[in-house]
């Protein structure tokens, strides 16, 4: 493994207007990652185009801009996971979040290990997928099977190309 492999850490943009924060999280992430920051929008911009971001941490509240209207344009340029700080953590606002596509989301003021600890969960390698015979048993549990008769089938005009997406979605495979 060369030097370069060996030290390859994932990278990180913060963007806050606010210095003393944008310090604070470089600080208590730097030890794992590489960091950049920025202060507005056109500079997460600039970084994005730069660099190869794997998260995004970025703040509700901009000053001048609201973080949530940056996602859209954000999501253009990089398919980093956006991680979203905010100060009010109202239910409503979790709500926005999500439908603006944001990963997730910590109020201020944040704990550092519970900030590692949501890095480090949006930043995992996604787990193998299950093998289709165990990803069958597990839709069958979670959906009690009915009982099947045929005459009930057809009054509810359940097509054949109805069952194969089922069954593609419960197995993985259409026989």
């Amino acid at each position: 493994m060369s030097e370069a492999a060996a030290e390859w850490r994932p990278a990180i943009l913060l963007v806050d207007d606010d210095p003393a924060v944008r310090e604070a999280l470089a600080c208590g992430l730097a030890d794992r990652y590489t960091i950049h920051t920025a202060a507005t929008g056109p500079a997460a911009g600039a970084c994005l185009r730069a660099a190869r971001i794997a998260l995004i941490i970025l703040d509700a509240d901009l000053g001048d801009a609201d973080g949530l209207d940056l996602v859209p344009r954000l999501r253009l340029l990089s398919l980093a996971r956006i991680l979203l700080l905010t100060g009010y953590g109202t239910e409503a606002l979790a709500v926005q979040t999500l439908r603006a596509g944001v990963d997730d989301y910590l109020t201020k003021p944040v704990r550092l290990a519970e900030l590692r600890a949501t890095v480090g969960r949006l930043l995992a390698p996604p787990s193998a997928p299950l093998p289709p015979a165990a990803r069958a048993k597990t839709a069958r549990a979670a959906d009690p099977p009915t009982p099947f008769r045929g005459e009930a089938c057809a009054r509810r005009q359940v097509s054949e190309v109805h069952l194969r997406r089922l069954f593609r979605a419960a197995d993985g495979t259409t026989l």
